[in-house]
This record gives C-alpha cells, structure tokens and sequence, in this order.
C-alpha cells in the first residue's frame, strides 16, 4: 500500500474507481462536527453512525491513539485515528506512532476478512 498526495477535493480521488482509504485524525467522542470531518459525514453518512457507536460504546482513554476502519457505500474505505478525546485543536503528535501499528494490524485483518466475503 502507498500513500498518494493529492491536491484539491480529497472526494475526487473515488472517482477512479479503486478502493481509496482516507484516514483522518478524529475525536473519542463520536463526533464529527467541522472541516473535513463534517464532510466526512455527510458523504459517508452510515460510516458515522458506526464511528459514534463506537466512541460511545467504549472509554475514551481505551481508544486514544488506535484506528478504525470504516468502510463505506461506496469503493472509500474511511480510516480514523483517534487523537483527541476533545476536539483536535490541541491535538500533538503523541498517539501517532501508536496509530500507525494499529493501523497496519488492523489493516491486515481488514484484508483478510475482505477476502473471504
């Protein structure tokens, strides 16, 4: 898998055709309430509601610094690292390694259950 820069409207690049996973940093709270994050609902409105269940189901601290992987109606595939137990003004760069090992771990789990379906 390789990370690709893009320029311009993230949401053009599902356009293509192939599976695109967008990963943002999000809050432990469930909510998705500004910037690209409101985007992030209204496009992938569903994804919402199982990223909400899933703060609200669980402890903040438990969550802090892990991903989620959220697919979606269409070929996106939604990645969330939870980076904030508040909002992500005040937000460092503290969970990012973590993120990124559970990111990977995740991922390959992610992979193998897609291809038995």
């Amino acid at each position: 898998m390789s990370i690709t820069y893009t320029r311009g409207d993230l949401f053009d690049a599902l356009k293509r055709g192939d599976t695109v996973y967008i990963g943002h940093a999000c809050n432990c709270r469930g909510v998705w309430g500004a910037g690209i994050a409101a985007a992030f609902r209204a496009k992938f409105p569903n994804s919402y509601k199982q990223y909400r269940a899933h703060c609200k189901s669980s402890n903040p601290q438990d969550i802090l610094g892990t991903s989620l992987v959220l697919p979606t109606d269409s070929n996106a595939v939604i990645v969330c690292f939870t980076s904030s137990h508040t909002d992500l003004a005040n937000c460092g760069i503290e969970h990012t390694n973590d993120q990124q090992w559970y990111f990977q771990s995740t991922m390959e789990t992610y992979r193998r259950c897609s291809q038995k379906m």
